[in-house]
């Protein structure tokens, strides 16, 4: 669901962008990530754990422009990292995936 919406709502996750001659050309790419990878993890490497998923940079000409890990830390208890290159965002979509984030944690909740 929330893959669908990044795509959907933000196109330009879908691509990549490549340097031909001293010019900028974007791709489409296939590699985008069809789910959220999850990995459990104890509280004390999480620290750990979310450094390693955001400190590499996001490769551009690979795609995709954004990547979403879950760590589970057990007992119901989560962290969701959400990962976006900063060509993807600007501060109105930013708000508006939030909010989409916040509908549908309360949606789940009410399940």
């Amino acid at each position: 669901l929330l893959n669908l919406y990044v795509t959907k709502h933000h196109p330009i996750c879908g691509l990549s962008f490549k340097e031909d001659n001293g010019i900028l050309k974007k791709e489409h790419i296939d590699s985008a990530p069809e789910s959220i990878s999850i990995e459990k993890v104890v509280q004390k490497k999480l620290e750990e754990q979310l450094n390693a998923f955001f400190l590499p940079p996001i490769d551009l000409q690979r795609g995709p422009l954004y990547k979403f890990k879950l760590f589970y830390l057990g007992k119901q208890n989560y962290v969701l990292a959400l990962r976006f290159s900063h060509i993807v965002f600007d501060g109105c979509s930013y708000n508006d995936f939030f909010r989409f984030l916040t509908k549908i944690d309360s949606e789940d909740s009410q399940i």
